[in-house]
């Protein structure tokens, strides 16, 4: 499993996200219709992200749809991009 900067390896579905760092507190998320696509050494994985949590003492939740690039290297799979963005309600 690849590791994205920020994030702890986690079972398959759940995320560790952390939001910034003056908060200090890890928030498990869940990850919902991802989908693969590879094409030779490199994939694009899509999927649907949902976070709740505490920032700075209050509560959120927030979903989210991403997107992360991998390629293999040496007989790996390495994220070498990862994007997220917040879907408003």
């Amino acid at each position: 499993m690849a590791r994205r900067q920020g994030c702890q390896e986690a079972p398959r579905g759940r995320i560790l996200i952390r939001i910034p760092a003056h908060s200090g507190n890890p928030v498990p998320g869940i990850l919902r219709d991802v989908r693969a696509h590879v094409f030779g050494d490199a994939a694009i994985v899509s999927m649907a992200a949902e976070s709740k949590g505490t920032y700075k003492g209050k509560p959120f939740s927030e979903n989210s749809r991403g997107i992360d690039f991998f390629v293999k290297r040496d007989g790996r799979w390495q994220v070498v991009n990862s994007q997220m963005t917040t879907i408003k309600p």
